[in-house]
This record gives structure tokens, sequence and C-alpha cells, in this order.
């Protein structure tokens, strides 16, 4: 994405008025924010990465997945403040899915390893991507925010 009017951040946002309760907020635009990987090596997925796109070439990448319990504690209404925002949004959906967009996991894994103690489908290790151009989605998982399922 490339930050077009110069305000510090590439995604786009508005404001929206929910009535007289809830009042103004400023909310992203973008339903899935995307991210490209294009380079090898760990990558902190953080938020505003709904959608990474991984095409390192010839090289094996490691994502490392944020902390469930402050992904889902990212409110949808957000402050109104522009600095406070920008390191707070994601996408609508609240999920991450992770594409190997270059079709070379076949041959260079893409490993997506939880965050500390939490866990993948109830594993705690890395989920590999081995297949060329598989999609892997993850959702939070709300009760305990344990870690994330798989879609």
């Amino acid at each position: 994405m490339a930050d077009l009017d110069q305000g510090g951040s590439a995604f786009q946002f508005v404001n929206v008025n929910l009535g007289p309760t809830l009042g103004w907020f400023r909310g992203q635009v973008e339903s899935m924010p995307q991210r490209r990987i294009t380079v090898g090596g760990a990558t902190n997925i953080g938020a505003g990465d709904s959608l990474v796109l991984v095409d390192a070439g010839a090289n094996n990448v490691t994502l490392n997945l944020p902390d469930v319990t402050q992904w889902l504690a990212i409110s949808q209404v957000l402050p109104l403040n522009i600095s406070q925002i920008v390191p707070y949004v994601q996408g609508f959906e609240r999920a991450i899915w992770i594409k190997d967009f270059g079709g070379n996991a076949a041959t260079n894994n893409i490993s997506i390893v939880p965050y500390g103690t939490q866990t993948i489908d109830k594993f705690n290790m890395p989920f590999k991507i081995v297949q060329a151009r598989m999609l892997l989605r993850l959702y939070p998982i709300v009760s305990g925010a344990t870690g994330w399922l798989s879609g």
C-alpha cells in the first residue's frame, strides 16, 4: 500500500455516525487490508494484517502470530485520534488469511508460529504451509482467548 496523502498511514478511514448514544467513530474502509511478504525470514503479524500474501521466492518464511488476547481487545469502535488508531486497525472479519501467493511453499515452507503458550487448533507448535498456493484462514478463539482455529 502507498501512503498517498502522506498522512502517515497507508490505510483509508471514514467517519461514521452511530447515532446519539455511540456518536462518531473513525473506521477503516478497507475490509481486508493486505500485507505482502517478499523476503525470507521471520515476520511478526500485527493488527491491520488481515490478508498476508507470501511471495518470498526461494526463501523459508516464518510468520509470528499476535497475542490473541490483544487481537480481541481491539474495539470495533475506534478512537477518533488517528495516532491512536493506526497501530490498532484490523479487517472487519477479525481473521488472518495467509496465502502462498508465490507458489513456493512446496519447496520453501511457510511456518506460522502461535504467540507464547497459545495454540493453533489446540496445538502449541508451528503450523506449516507445505503445498503450493495453499491458503490458511485463522480465526481467534474468543472463549478463553487460548489461540486460533483454522478454517
